[in-house]
């Protein structure tokens, strides 16, 4: 003999399900639950990575050296034809040919004129046509934008799942109360 469980606590909805009605309720549950974590984890990792592409088009340099390196003490100051040739040889190669990795000179330039409060979308180099930091400008914004976009994306997606959580071990059907609150104690708590 065992001892029962207290009536007030009985799901009376919930007592006509068979071991077998439960077996598949489970089954189904788990299998929407694993859809929506490996689509939250698609969402979250092709943003991530687009941003983090973005990023990496740009190197991890030094900018007082490259500025040191690419201005010679001459009268000639190669700086800016260096800033021209590295556009060019980036964002105007001819469809199918890989552009040239960048290097620096492009990012020190634009990166000095954002900080100096330069609307750099619009910077023209003398002799130039181009909006040498248009590009930049954008890749910055974007990756900033889907850095931040992925942070309130996960915030959306736990409290998604959360709810889905909470509805869908409801719908399982358990036959008291304190088995159904910790079945979804466990399931909040583990996804």
């Amino acid at each position: 003999m065992c001892e029962s469980t207290e009536p007030t606590n009985i799901i009376w909805e919930n007592r006509h399900w068979t071991a077998a009605d439960y077996a598949k309720r489970t089954f189904n549950v788990f299998i929407i639950i694993a859809g929506l974590i490996l689509i939250s984890f698609g969402m979250i990792f092709a943003c991530k990575s687009f941003s983090i592409r973005l990023n990496n088009k740009y190197p991890n340099i030094q900018c007082d050296l490259v500025k040191k390196t690419y201005s010679a003490e001459t009268d000639l100051n190669l700086y800016h034809s260096y800033i021209q040739k590295e556009y060019d040889g980036y964002y105007k190669q001819p469809k199918g040919k890989e552009p040239y990795p960048l290097t620096g000179p492009l990012q020190c330039y634009c990166g000095e004129l954002k900080t100096s409060g330069v609307d750099v979308s619009t910077v023209k180099l003398p002799n130039s046509d181009d909006l040498v930091c248009k590009q930049f400008n954008n890749d910055m914004w974007y990756s900033f934008v889907l850095s931040t976009m992925v942070q309130y994306m996960i915030i959306a997606i736990n409290y998604v799942l959360r709810v889905f959580i909470i509805k869908l071990i409801t719908y399982i059907g358990m036959d008291t109360e304190s088995e159904q609150t910790r079945l979804i104690c466990n399931g909040v708590f583990i996804v």
